[in-house]
């Protein structure tokens, strides 16, 4: 596997991009949530929509720097045990 190499400029670009990222997944994830009907037919998207919202929050921890939320939390929500 090849490394790349970058600047501090360019990571620091790069890991704002990917925190951008996350926040307008929550976003669109969140206004899903709320917006989706109620009938049988649609529960199975509203399950993945809360998934994607789930998942989604560990990576806006750590990439937004939250080392108050543990890391074995984290991996409970990834391995989907919460």
């Amino acid at each position: 596997m090849i490394e790349a190499a970058f600047t501090p400029k360019q990571k620091a670009e790069r890991e704002q991009l990917v925190l951008f990222s996350t926040y307008e997944i929550d976003s669109i994830g969140r206004h899903l949530v709320e917006n989706l009907p109620t009938e049988p037919e649609w529960l199975f998207m509203r399950s993945m929509v809360l998934r994607i919202l789930e998942l989604n929050s560990v990576a806006m921890s750590v990439t937004g720097g939250d080392d108050e939320r543990k890391t074995a939390d984290m991996r409970r929500v990834v391995e989907g045990l919460t």
